[in-house]
């Protein structure tokens, strides 16, 4: 029987960390956003990118082209592998 393999887009992608040292700032610039201070990011906030799409920490944040996604770590690691430059 034959196998296949999924072929995905390449996407830019972020995993959402919020807390002290986070990176708050860097999920705001992929989606296009407000800069976020540091200190209005605490640990276990979610980012509400609109009324339908929320992040919650851990998850990650995509752009494929003008579409915005979000998914749990587990799914997205199942799907998408880092390109190395």
């Amino acid at each position: 029987m034959p196998t296949f393999r999924r072929r995905t887009p390449e996407v830019e992608a972020i995993q959402y960390r919020p807390g002290p040292g986070g990176n708050c700032h860097e999920v705001a610039e992929l989606v296009g956003a407000s800069y976020h201070e540091p200190h209005d990011c605490t640990a276990d906030d979610v980012y509400e990118i609109d009324l339908r799409l929320v992040a919650e920490p851990g998850d990650y944040v995509i752009r494929d082209g003008e579409v915005l996604s979000v998914m749990s770590a587990e799914d997205f690691e199942a799907i998408y592998e880092a390109v190395l430059s």
